[in-house]
């Protein structure tokens, strides 16, 4: 559990919530867990909503939980777009923004960030960071950029993790926008030299250690994506390489082997083994056969023809070439 006493807890707590025996088994299970939250567009519009909402992240911070904060704001957006008679249109509930509306779309997203950014400064001592990428479609000039870091720092932002990329909302899906637009760490390069006062991280196509040490040259802070999920251990050195700790080799076998009482037990609860097999065979890279160990544990368990057995067997071949 948390270490903050009983005592602190119910200071923190408003007066009609919950009690402290409810939070209690929320801090002993959850506590230090990242709290993604989504605050719909219609609370924006309201004050009262919005003073709740930022009022109930600030106690979820001093409880110890670590609030991040998605917001909408289409309410708004509707009714911005339809004073400026542009109509919008809707396909499977979806808004499509098209050429006339994105600029709008744009300017009501960032006064929404700039005002959720001033009412968490206001109201708690929440550090508040803002991740954004370098521009959409062509709305990807530096100097709109610059003006959109510069106007959440005035309102309180203290830090900004800048992806590299735009965002290209004209005929690509979410994954081709992790990839083909260009990479321009020049233009987050040139972010920090013109504010050296921000704190500014880099994000975007860092897939190695040594990478993010010549990033931290430039910049204050790297945020490293989906490399660490699609190659977990070459990450393993980075503790060692930024902060002198001693780093214990731990093998593909040694993890997939402590992980199958895990299985075992989703298994009893009807699940699937493929369920966890799909993030564990990434653990498997760069030796011979790699390709092969990994498609024969995904087809396996997939078709639901895994067994435990199989799975043991393998990480046991791994474990006798020293993997």
């Amino acid at each position: 559990m948390s270490k903050i006493t009983e005592e602190e807890i119910k200071k923190i707590l408003p007066l009609k919530g919950p009690s402290f025996e409810e939070v209690k088994k929320y801090l002993d299970k959850y506590n230090e867990e990242y709290i993604i939250i989504k605050c719909g567009g219609s609370v924006l519009v309201d004050q009262n909503l919005l003073n709740n909402f930022i009022n109930d992240i600030s106690v979820l911070n001093k409880l110890g939980f670590i609030p991040i904060v998605i917001h909408g704001g289409g309410k708004r957006i509707s009714n911005k777009l339809n004073d400026s008679g542009i109509k919008s249109n809707f396909i499977n509930g979806l808004r499509v923004t098209d050429e006339k509306s994105i600029t709008i779309v744009e300017e009501v997203l960032i006064n929404f960030n700039e005002e959720i950014t001033e009412a968490l400064k206001k109201n708690s001592n929440l550090p508040v960071t803002v991740k954004h990428r370098i521009g959409v479609d062509e709305n990807d000039s530096y100097t709109h950029l610059n003006k959109f870091v510069q106007t959440l720092s005035l309102a309180g932002a203290d830090r900004f993790i800048v992806h590299a990329r735009k965002a290209l909302l004209k005929g690509l899906n979410p994954k081709e926008n992790r990839t083909i637009p260009p990479l321009r760490y020049d233009i987050v390069k040139k972010l920090k030299e013109e504010n050296p006062k921000l704190l500014i991280e880099i994000n975007g196509g860092l897939t190695s250690v040594k990478q993010c040490a010549n990033a931290l040259e430039t910049f204050d802070g790297v945020m490293i994506g989906r490399s660490a999920y699609k190659h977990p251990l070459r990450w393993s050195p980075i503790d060692e390489e930024f902060y002198g700790e001693r780093r214990k080799v731990i093998k593909a076998s040694e993890i997939i082997l402590k992980l199958i009482p895990y299985i075992e037990d989703h298994l009893r609860e009807t699940g699937s083994s493929w369920e966890i097999c799909k993030h564990l065979i990434n653990l498997v890279e760069s030796i011979p056969n790699a390709k092969k160990w990994r498609h024969n544990i995904t087809s396996k368990s997939i078709s639901k023809e895994l067994k435990i057995k199989d799975l043991i067997n393998s990480a046991k071949d791994l474990e006798n070439i020293g993997h």
